[in-house]
């Protein structure tokens, strides 16, 4: 399995937020790739690995991470700041409440999150399907529907050119 490469992954141990558990998260080294070219809108369409050889993952599906206890899903930096900002705190809050009201939705997600077994477009997907539905639950300010738009975005990045979840961004080896 290529997410156990240590050329281009590293451990890094962290306290959940929601659950206060010590956990491990899988992060892609940002120091194993180059980025190349990115579009006007940020997706990032060319990169260049570091390595002679290139793994059969897509970059894009590496900016969240989710707990494996609470399955709490954030980007790795909101796992390690102590300190978070505003939307952050009520998009926390927002999945405690969720959470232990057994939400039906908030559930489905989860057990979707559950039925693939490593990360990739699918995972990748719910894990921003589930940030959308708790962004959704919060009352709408300028702040809240950037970050609605954002997710969005990501979304269609995931999809861009009809990918699949083998399929790679193009890539230049050394």
């Amino acid at each position: 399995m290529i997410q156990n490469d240590t050329n281009y992954f590293e451990s890094v141990s962290v306290v959940c937020p929601m659950c206060n558990k010590k956990i491990t998260l899988l992060d892609l080294k940002q120091s194993s790739y180059v980025i190349l070219h990115k579009e006007i809108d940020g997706y990032i369409s060319k990169i260049r690995w570091n390595q002679n050889a290139h793994p059969n993952i897509s970059i894009l599906d590496f900016g969240f991470h989710t707990c494996p206890h609470c399955y709490y899903t954030d980007r790795i930096q909101n796992y390690i700041k102590q300190e978070v900002i505003d939307v952050i705190q009520s998009i926390r809050k927002t999945y405690k409440k969720a959470i232990g009201e057994k939400n039906k939705v908030l559930d489905q997600l989860i057990l979707a999150y559950n039925s693939y077994p490593e990360q990739g477009l699918n995972k990748s997907y719910i894990q921003h399907l589930q940030i959308l539905f708790l962004l959704d639950q919060l009352e709408k300010s300028p702040e809240i529907c950037h970050y609605l738009g954002h997710h969005c975005l990501h979304i269609s990045w995931l999809f861009r050119g009809n990918r699949s979840p083998v399929d790679e961004i193009i890539v230049e080896n050394k």
